[in-house]
């Protein structure tokens, strides 16, 4: 199931309509400025957690690749968050399971999804 250099584009138009159109081509704005699709808790040019980086993998891959979201996520794995000061370019990574052509559509929404939240923080909870 490796990604065609169409079904690149359309991940890739799938990370703006969610992220904003800074990622779009040139004229790609036009058809893609209705309805607002956003991850539910993924703010645009956020830090984001080792969560909401897993749902945005889901997400993405779900309407790149076709299947469900949760099914995606559980192919992608959890997010590890790695210390800042020993990876300077990024601070997560994924260990995904899956069949190859899986793992190639992974590891395409991974560098997409990199590219824009290289860093993360890990997950927080509230003190009650």
């Amino acid at each position: 199931m490796r990604l065609t250099p169409k079904e690149v584009s359309r991940l890739k138009r799938e990370r703006a309509k969610t992220h904003g159109s800074h990622f779009l081509g040139r004229h790609d704005h036009r058809r893609y400025r209705g309805g607002d699709r956003r991850v539910p808790g993924v703010m645009p040019n956020a830090t984001l957690t080792g969560k909401a980086i897993q749902a945005l993998l889901g997400h993405l891959l779900a309407g790149a690749a076709g299947g469900s979201e949760n099914r995606w996520r559980r192919m992608v794995g959890p997010v590890e968050i790695l210390p800042i000061w020993e990876h300077s370019k990024g601070n997560w990574r994924v260990s995904p399971t899956g069949s190859t052509p899986e793992l190639d559509a992974i590891a395409t929404a991974v560098e997409v999804v990199r590219a824009e939240h290289p860093f993360a923080v890990a997950n927080l909870s509230h003190p009650s």
